[in-house]
């Protein structure tokens, strides 16, 4: 069964990576309440939309 550095990619001593994990751990909190949020009602503020520089421009 591959391990957690084999999974994420890391070379790192088991101590180092302890601590990389545990500086992220609000980040990863944050990113769990907000995929909790209901937004089927809000508008995204950005639209990404790639072709649009693709367009003809109409004058």
């Amino acid at each position: 069964m591959m391990g957690l550095k084999e999974i994420i990619g890391v070379d790192l001593p088991d101590a180092e990576l302890a601590e990389e994990l545990a500086a992220f751990a609000d980040i990863a909190a944050a990113i769990r309440r907000l995929r909790t949020l209901d937004l089927t009602e809000i508008h995204p503020v950005v639209i990404y939309d790639p072709t649009l520089s693709y367009r003809s421009r109409a004058s």
